[in-house]
């Protein structure tokens, strides 16, 4: 039992390295099936079975495919002893994680993979009924829309009303006040789910509507910038994407004023500070920041130069007093490719190096910058 608690422990652990965490909770896991057999405990044998799929599940060391599978085996043996009729609510538990399991497996037919995953969902629910169990009712929800989104057999445009309709129930429960968390999270997949349809609009005003409570999170966030920190890259997808959709819909200005909203300082408040003499006249700046506070603060002869990464390429946004809307910049996928090999020579060979003053690395790092401004494209940049 100590065991099995300690690998709970282990696997909800936050502080210090995840991808060690969770192996320690495999290992407390595996350890507590020594005596949690089948034929002694099987009831405590199935919950351990299941706590273990979910570690595997999850796990970030090891190969992912394998991962999956053993995910899906530990679920399955929890199902040998869960049934339906003796512990309907454990059964229902473990059919929903078998369902994410199969979302995400790699070997097999993918088609199958996720019609087998909208099975165990649509299993779940019977007994993960609103009205009985409306939290864990939302979550398989929110789970069956992202499979939806995912399904190949059907017909793509009621896979999307399906994906839909599982969503917009799922919120039902998710609200603002009563799940902070779920809340974004269920908009964030709505919002995807419209922008991947190429419905901009709908896209923007979902995507706006999760923005507006993650930054509510933000305020509530005492404990420092670190905090603070790690927030802003937990829903950096979710900015990213509202920038995109901005793009989509000609939003230029509003594609800058969300990239800085992203940030947990943002350019606003660091101009702010570094002009005015006294700190104690900065203004009370919120998360929301409008292109013109940005032009504002710059001198005629004065441009801001922000490159902004997305999946397939990167953009460069140039800011003037002049101008009413950024000058976008946009690059070719083979630069960012390039960008990313850069990167990664760069810090490798800076941290394979031995010795202490990195000789080797100083005496390359002007080559290398030379090389990082043709991927950024710096002369054309600037001819703009």
């Amino acid at each position: 039992m100590t065991q099995n608690n300690l690998g709970t422990a282990y696997f909800r652990k936050i502080l210090s390295d995840k991808a060690e965490n969770i192996e320690q909770a495999i290992a407390a896991y595996s350890a507590t099936l020594q005596v949690y057999t089948r034929s002694a405990f099987p009831q405590k044998w199935a919950g351990t079975q299941n706590n273990l799929g979910n570690a595997y599940l999850y796990r970030i060391l090891g190969e992912r495919t394998e991962n999956v599978e053993q995910a899906i085996a530990a679920y399955s043996a929890a199902l040998s002893v869960y049934t339906s009729s003796v512990f309907p609510y454990d059964w229902a538990a473990a059919q929903n994680n078998l369902g994410n399991a199969y979302k995400e497996r790699i070997v097999g037919n993918q088609a199958e993979n996720v019609e087998r995953a909208i099975a165990a969902y649509t299993a779940a629910l019977e007994v993960r009924t609103y009205s009985a169990f409306p939290h864990d009712w939302a979550t398989t929800q929110n789970n069956l829309g992202n499979t939806y989104r995912k399904r190949i057999w059907g017909e793509p445009a009621e896979n999307v009303e399906r994906a839909i309709a599982a969503y917009s129930a799922a919120l039902e429960v998710y609200t603002r006040s009563a799940f902070s968390q779920n809340h974004p999270e269920t908009f964030f997949n709505l919002g995807s789910l419209y922008q991947d349809e190429k419905q901009f609009d709908s896209a923007y005003n979902t995507f706006a509507k999760a923005i507006e409570i993650v930054e509510a999170l933000r305020g509530e966030i005492v404990s420092g910038e670190e905090a603070k920190r790690k927030q802003a890259e937990e829903w950096n997808e979710l900015y990213r994407r509202m920038v995109e959709v901005c793009l989509a819909l000609t939003r230029d200005s509003e594609a800058i004023e969300y990239i800085e909203r992203s940030k947990t300082r943002n350019l606003v408040e660091l101009l702010t500070k570094a002009t005015l003499k006294s700190p104690e006249n900065l203004p009370l700046l919120g998360s929301s920041i409008h292109f013109g506070e940005i032009q504002n603060l710059l001198e005629n002869k004065t441009a801001i130069i922000q490159w902004y990464i997305f999946n397939d390429c990167f953009r460069t946004f140039i800011i003037t007093r002049d101008n009413n809307k950024p000058i976008i910049w946009h690059s070719h996928p083979q630069d960012l490719d390039d960008f990313n090999d850069w990167r990664n020579e760069y810090f490798n060979d800076y941290y394979n190096q031995e010795d202490q003053d990195k000789i080797q690395w100083r005496n390359q790092l002007e080559e290398r910058l030379k090389k990082l401004a043709e991927i950024l494209h710096i002369e054309e940049i600037l001819d703009q």
